[in-house]
């Protein structure tokens, strides 16, 4: 199988699709008004696994995960649609749990459960579908400019260690209980992408999912443009610098490959104040992908590819 990157690129080079490049698809309803809609399978034993979450846990993670795509839009969340593949021999309490987490996903970020569909599956599977609406302009990756700031909403790493922990022996600290919180439970920043879009000052904007390796690269493709990212600059989970200390781990590496931070990455004009909240890593530039260390290398390759092999 191609790598991720390529199989999208020859998709949005085929007659008759559009917005593949944003994290959901802008749709108009009305002068000044649209809707925005995208999608996210999560699939047992790629995105998640039973023995390290419960059910609860799965059903919230496959809300949030998409909540967090109608975020980086700076839109307001507002319905879902639940596609739930399940094992024939599935107890009919995991389903209600599962369908627990996705409610308390809806009461945290205000949208609610509309519909859906349910099909038997060799393994357990959710395609949440979540719809938002947003007056004005929304956020997309395509419009970063030469000089803009670079910034994420928040520290990166604490669900790259969580998943680490589990994949070794388990937690056994409360800074490592934190970690497996952040990958269980992610968080998404539906207050942050609306204040971003209000301040315009950002210019272009998407959500951490895949790791900020994987996902600059997707920002620079959709702009144009290259970015610079200051290494001394990236801020590290605590959590996960503590657990990092621990492990012995290299908490950059946590921090720029990890995955599912479901922070906001944004490009911001140079010439006004950045918005409270926001950490500048570096800067958009004519061309390359750069991490400056002790001097400027190329940025590493890393991050999650759906279409890689796995080990």
């Amino acid at each position: 199988m191609e790598a991720e990157f390529d199989f999208l690129r020859r998709l949005r080079a085929r007659p008759g699709f559009e917005a593949l490049g944003d994290d959901a698809a802008v749709l108009a309803v009305a002068a000044g008004e649209s809707v925005v809609a995208t999608v996210d399978v999560l699939v047992e034993g790629v995105h998640f696994r039973p023995d390290w979450s419960s059910p609860a846990d799965i059903g919230w993670k496959a809300a949030v995960v998409n909540v967090s795509d109608i975020a980086a839009m700076g839109a307001e969340p507002r319905w879902l649609l639940v596609g739930l593949g399940l094992p024939t021999e599935t107890p009919p309490g995991v389903v209600d749990e599962l369908y627990e987490g996705l409610r308390e996903a809806c009461d945290a970020y205000g949208c609610r459960i509309v519909g859906g569909d349910t099909v038997a599956a060799a393994v357990l599977t959710l395609a949440v579908t979540a719809l938002g609406t947003v007056e004005g302009e929304p956020l997309v990756r395509s419009a970063a400019r030469v000089g803009d700031v670079l910034a994420v909403t928040g520290p990166l790493g604490a669900a790259g260690a969580g998943v680490r922990v589990l994949q070794a022996d388990g937690a056994g600290s409360p800074e490592e209980d934190e970690c497996v919180a952040a990958h269980r439970r992610p968080r998404a920043r539906v207050d942050a992408g609306r204040a971003l879009r209000a301040s315009g000052c950002v210019t272009a904007a998407m959500d951490l999912s895949d790791g900020l390796l994987s996902d600059l690269r997707r920002l620079a493709e959709a702009s144009r443009v290259g970015l610079e990212v200051e290494a001394a600059r990236v801020p590290v989970s605590e959590a996960a610098a503590r657990t990092a200390a621990t492990r012995g781990w290299d908490p950059l590496e946590l921090a720029l490959g990890g995955g599912e931070d479901f922070e906001l990455l944004v490009a911001a004009r140079p010439d006004r104040p950045l918005p409270s909240g926001l950490h500048p890593i570096g800067r958009v530039v004519d061309e390359g992908l750069w991490l400056v260390r002790e001097e400027r290398e190329p940025l590493p390759s890393g991050g999650w590819d759906h279409f890689a092999p796995r080990r």
